[in-house]
């Protein structure tokens, strides 16, 4: 009798892709409107410039991530304005927003994978921290092929 192997697939770990780094970013600055720091003095949502994000791990397109930090905080603080860093140069911030992302080694089950994350700092026009939280970047691990009908197939004797 032929009976069919059962083989289990193996996920395919894979980088994380600009989409990943949207979707962590979104976390952030969901908690970041969240945590009331916006508010300026008046009341209002303030001016917000977003700075640089550092990439400590040089594998990572940082200038996308940061054009991907303002899109999403222009959709989800609805009253503060983002100001981009060359077209509203003139305007006055009363926020300032940087990032890095940072990888670690992680041992899971005797293997190792690397892991990576966002971290957000928000500070005022002084350059005290008001606020400052990371979120962790998790690559979408992509469909895996299933191996046909008549593959993988084992006799088993009597």
């Amino acid at each position: 009798a032929v009976v069919p192997e059962v083989v289990a697939p193996k996920p395919v770990v894979s980088e994380p892709t600009p989409a990943d780094f949207k979707r962590s970013a979104q976390t952030l600055i969901a908690h970041l409107n969240k945590s009331g720091v916006l508010t300026t003095t008046n009341g209002e949502k303030g001016k917000i410039r977003v700075l640089r994000i550092v990439d400590t791990t040089k594998k990572f397109d940082t200038a996308q991530i940061r054009r991907d930090v303002q899109a999403t905080m222009r959709i989800m603080l609805k009253n503060a304005k983002v100001l981009s860093l060359t077209a509203d140069a003139q305007e006055a911030a009363d926020f300032f927003l940087s990032g890095r992302i940072t990888s670690r080694i992680a041992h899971v089950r005797g293997k190792k994978r690397t892991e990576y994350y966002i971290y957000l700092t928000l500070s005022d026009a002084r350059g005290i921290n008001l606020w400052e939280n990371d979120s962790a970047v998790v690559a979408r691990t992509p469909a895996v092929k299933r191996p046909a009908q008549n593959q993988g197939q084992t006799k088993i004797s009597k």
